[in-house]
């Protein structure tokens, strides 16, 4: 996600929740952008 310029890790006792680290200003594009990362990235995760 990085690459994507997003800024994201896990978090949690076992790691399991997703920590998402949005800039103060949140635009409809910018999260439009991130939805569009993780529908790329978590089904190859979870195949």
């Amino acid at each position: 996600m990085r690459e994507e310029g997003i800024l994201i890790g896990a978090a949690g006792r076992y790691g399991d929740t997703l920590k998402i680290r949005p800039p103060l200003c949140v635009t409809t594009a910018d999260t439009d952008r991130l939805v569009a990362a993780l529908d790329k990235l978590l089904p190859a995760r979870f195949d």
